[in-house]
């Protein structure tokens, strides 16, 4: 396996968890813990997925999310949240994002929603 992905997270505790978890399952990680630090390392790493946090420090999520798009429409971006009303997902995607999980995160739900992300 030799995707990469770039985090985009401002809690280091929740950073840690994705990271380990991604580096543990073979992918190639990055990290940013801002939206304008997000949007720059997408565009220059171009990783096959970007994780961002929606509530960002700087620059929010989906901003970032419509900036990485505009330049790199290929690049997969997908929101982990502690929003988790019903109706959030489908917000999050007509948004532009290419999927959404909430937070807290298990584990095997997380690694399958990885592969599914990155083989669709």
């Amino acid at each position: 396996m030799n995707e990469s992905i770039l985090i985009v997270e401002d809690n280091t505790d929740i950073l840690n968890f994705l990271s380990e978890a991604l580096v543990l399952s073979g992918y190639r990680v990055y990290s940013a813990f801002n939206g304008i630090d997000g949007y720059e390392k997408a565009l220059g790493l171009k990783p096959d997925l970007v994780l961002m946090d929606y509530q960002l420090p700087v620059m929010d999520g989906t901003t970032s999310m419509k900036k990485i798009k505009e330049c790199c429409p290929q690049i997969k971006v997908a929101v982990i949240t502690a929003c988790s009303a019903v109706s959030d997902e489908n917000i999050f995607l007509k948004q532009g994002f290419d999927g959404y999980l909430k937070k807290p995160v298990s584990l095997a739900d997380f690694n399958t929603w990885i592969r599914k992300l990155l083989t669709d």
